[in-house]
């Protein structure tokens, strides 16, 4: 077995590792969306790209960081499902840092309950199709992609002195 399946294998049995993973790629996620770096390219949606149609997560980037600038009207404008998604995120977030610490594997004691699993599916079933009709009707009535919010904008240009 070579050193790197070996390490592989080390973190799949580890929660505490499987946890510094997860949380290490989320701060990267989230400071690209606070920084507005997330908020300042093109859009990269395929469904956009090739239908000329929005998906359902079409806007949640831009949704976060504007959830993690305190503007909720422009959240809700780039993705109308962006709270609940948001809280999700975080909620899972805050699993993996108590897994962190604990070394207990709380993430996939929760998805190994059926009833949470249930639940949860539902909810997230719901969420999507909440978003992607949400999606849809502002692309339908015109409502574009949104531009830069002005917390955005502001960050990214060059400091004067």
């Amino acid at each position: 077995m070579s050193a790197f399946s070996e390490a592989v294998d080390r973190v799949q049995r580890s929660p505490r590792a499987r946890a510094a993973i997860v949380l290490v790629v989320g701060l990267a996620a989230f400071s690209a969306a606070y920084s507005g770096l997330a908020t300042s390219g093109p859009a990269l949606c395929p469904s956009r790209l090739v239908f000329d149609t929005p998906c359902a997560t079409c806007g949640m980037t831009r949704a976060f960081a504007g959830l993690l600038h305190a503007d909720l009207e422009y959240a809700l404008r780039a993705n109308a499902g962006s709270p609940l998604a948001f809280a999700i995120v975080l909620a899972h977030g805050l699993a993996y840092l108590a897994q962190l610490f604990t070394g207990r594997t709380l993430v996939r004691d929760f998805w190994a309950n059926r009833r949470s699993k249930r639940v949860a599916g539902a909810l997230l079933l719901s969420l999507v199709l909440f978003s992607a009709v949400s999606n849809f009707v502002r692309h339908r009535e015109g409502r574009g992609p949104l531009h830069l919010a002005p917390w955005s904008a502001a960050q990214l240009r060059p400091a004067t002195h």
